[in-house]
C-alpha cells in the first residue's frame, strides 16, 4: 500500500471507495491512538489525515499529530489535509470527484509544517 487516508467515519470510507479512493480507513470518531498509528505505519510509509472541517476535526488532527510525535520514524510520513469549514471527505469527493479530491490531498500539509504552526 502506497498510502493510507485516515478519515472520521465509515460513510466517508464508503463514499471515497465509490469514487475509487480505496485506501481509506475510519477512526469511527476523532481519536487516532498511538497503537493505530503503529499499525498503519506497518502497512505503508505515508499516512494522510483528513478529518472534517469543523472544530472537532481540527482537534482530532492536533491529537493525531501529538500521537505521531513518538511513532513517526525516518522514511515514514504523515500529512494533514484540512477541509473547509463544514466540509467532510464525503461531501468533497462528491463535489470534486476522485481527481479533484486527490489533487486537494496532494496539497496536504506535512507533519513538520503542521507541527510548526501549532
Amino acid at each position: 500500500i502506497e498510502k493510507i487516508l485516515v478519515v472520521e467515519g465509515y460513510m466517508d470510507v464508503v463514499s471515497l471507495a465509490q469514487f475509487g479512493v480505496d485506501y481509506s480507513v475510519a477512526t469511527l470518531g476523532t481519536a487516532t491512538t498511538k497503537n493505530h498509528l503503529k499499525q498503519l505505519f506497518k502497512l505503508c510509509d505515508e499516512v494522510v489525515f483528513c478529518f472534517d472541517g469543523d472544530r472537532a476535526g481540527r482537534d482530532a488532527a492536533w491529537r493525531a499529530m501529538n500521537n505521531a510525535l513518538t511513532i513517526i520514524k525516518p522514511g515514514k510520513q504523515a500529512h494533514f489535509m484540512f477541509l473547509p469549514d463544514g466540509e467532510d471527505p464525503d461531501t468533497l469527493i462528491r463535489a470534486q470527484g476522485k481527481a479533484g479530491f486527490e489533487a486537494e490531498m496532494a496539497k496536504a500539509m506535512s507533519f513538520s509544517e503542521f507541527f510548526l504552526i501549532i
